[in-house]
């Protein structure tokens, strides 16, 4: 917290020109003529890529106590916003914070974010605003703010804030005071007390706020990078990955065998959970198109995807309602998507899944495997795998101890992630296609079946679904037997599986021969059923 504090103290400094211009002596211009070009070249191009020109001489504001006071109750100050921790000061610091004040002393900036228009996130300082404001808000003539959440949030805090305690031998002769026992020009003074703050605006590119969230981070709380972008890029997007880190099961099975055997599995305090789910998704969408580093990488994932509606795979599209509604219908199917894959792998490998040799989960194979099995259930079911899970399995285990995953690393660049996810991709199906040749070689229907699947289809064909003549059913070439569900993926070779069908229709299927004969020959009314 300190270096993030100090960065904004000397910005502050610096942009309000209280240290005035720099000397331009003739030793500085010596320095300056000594300059290694080379370095610093190769240096400013690293900072033109890291720096935030939309912060560029942001400077510092000041507002009375009070006036923060006004924006909770109107509800233009969100002081608990769902992604940050809770008021966790002590009393002896709560205390010292309020005695400063009251002694007028300098306390450091906040920093706020616009996070909708005229609304502010309190992004540092909140544990300080809150004493402040719980000190000033537990006067006898207090007015609580009208959102029910927030009104409960503070009356809650209040007993803790209303008077001083647990000060220092320095200040212990406040220990007990209240709000109300200060006399009118102390508490005057109190409510007018200068509070300094930076804004960071509405429209600030999300990366640049990110990296001032994880700079404000960097010395205090240790906030890992998927908690700062729960608090940056917070919205349906971000709550859809909280929701399934938290509720899917299978998913708990997966990444804790022995947490969730013994009913003892808990979501990850520092995020890393969450962060997974991030990955499966990102790769999904952009893995050919990644680079490094992971971290951008995962930003851009969510960047523009919370509450504006903005979909992470394209660029906006229609009004403010109608990206929303893009955004909540691509929510909800990368959600069944997800749960489908990992309800996958957990039949299919059990407490193994995403596993090298039984170590713990591998990024590298997570994202392929991911994508892999993504991708193989657009054409096959899930009945598929879990039938041809031996074979799966099979041919993981031996690609793992003898073949391509024996010599790879958990490097991460697109070329190496396309080669694992082909590679799992390819030997997935090829046992899957074995399965399904093991489970039914037998693809000739009885010919006795004919006449009763003509009664059963009321003498119409399983194709065109126009009259087949009875007449004509021992015919050679006339009628054909068929798979309903296609013997090459999975179909049985049963009486359920079974259509009557003109020999023409089955061997013209999927062309227009049929479209047309719907067209040219009479509809009947009865269908099969």
């Amino acid at each position: 917290m300190f270096r993030g504090l100090l960065l904004v103290a000397i910005h502050f400094v610096l942009s309000s020109g209280f240290l005035g211009e720099r000397p331009k002596s003739k030793a500085a211009s010596r320095v300056l003529h000594d300059v290694n070009e080379d370095a610093a070249a190769r240096y400013e191009d690293a900072l033109v890529e890291l720096e935030s020109e939309a912060l560029y001489r942001l400077g510092c504001q000041q507002s009375d106590l009070s006036d923060f006071c006004n924006k909770l109750e109107r509800g233009s100050l969100n002081l608990f916003p769902e992604y940050q921790r809770a008021f966790v000061w002590e009393p002896a610091k709560s205390s010292r914070l309020v005695a400063t004040v009251l002694c007028n002393r300098f306390i450091p900036p906040l920093v706020l974010h616009e996070k909708s228009k005229g609304v502010f996130d309190v992004v540092d300082g909140k544990q300080r605003l809150t004493t402040l404001l719980g000190f000033f808000m537990s006067r006898k003539d207090a007015r609580f703010p009208g959102d029910p959440v927030i009104k409960e949030k503070m009356i809650k805090l209040l007993p803790s804030l209303s008077r001083l305690s647990k000060l220092d031998e320095s200040y212990e002769a406040l220990n007990g005071l209240s709000f109300d026992d200060l006399d009118l020009d102390r508490q005057r003074a109190f409510e007018s007390y200068a509070m300094s703050y930076m804004v960071i605006p509405l429209d600030t590119p999300r990366a640049d706020v990110f990296e001032v969230y994880e700079d404000i981070n960097s010395g205090g709380t240790d906030l890992t990078q998927q908690q700062v972008r729960r608090a940056v890029f917070h919205g349906p997007y971000m709550k859809m990955i909280d929701t399934l880190k938290d509720t899917c099961t299978d998913f708990h099975a997966i990444r804790n065998p022995k947490a969730f055997q013994s009913g003892t599995y808990q979501t990850c305090k520092k995020d890393s959970d969450g962060e997974l789910v991030l990955r499966a998704f990102a790769f999904r969408n952009n893995g050919d198109k990644f680079k490094p580093s992971i971290k951008k990488f995962l930003n851009r994932e969510l960047e523009g995807s919370e509450d504006y509606g903005i979909s992470p795979r394209g660029k906006k599209k229609g009004n403010e309602q109608q990206r929303l509604i893009l955004l909540q219908k691509m929510v909800a199917e990368q959600r069944h998507e997800f749960e489908s894959v990992i309800r996958v792998a957990r039949q299919v490998f059990g407490t193994s899944a995403f596993r090298k040799k039984k170590e713990s989960l591998s990024n590298t194979m997570w994202d392929a495997k991911y994508c892999a099995i993504a991708e193989l259930l657009a054409v096959h079911r899930e009945v598929d795998f879990t039938r041809a899970k031996d074979h799966i399995a099979k041919a993981l285990e031996y690609s793992i101890q003898f073949g391509f995953f024996s010599e790879d690393d958990e490097k991460t660049t697109a070329i190496k992630f396309l080669a694992r996810k082909e590679h799992l991709k390819r030997i997935f199906q090829d046992a899957l296609q074995e399965a399904s040749v093991q489970r039914d070689t037998r693809r000739q229907f009885s010919p006795k079946l004919k006449q009763q699947l003509f009664e059963e289809q009321n003498g119409l064909c399983g194709l065109c679904e126009q009259t087949i003549d009875e007449q004509r059913l021992d015919e050679a070439n006339y009628v054909h037997i068929d798979h309903i569900i296609p013997h090459s993926k999975g179909g049985r070779t049963t009486e359920s599986n079974a259509q009557l069908t003109h020999s023409e229709c089955n061997l013209h299927k999927g062309s227009k021969h049929v479209e047309q004969n719907k067209l040219t020959l009479p509809v009947s009314e009865e269908r099969r059923q």
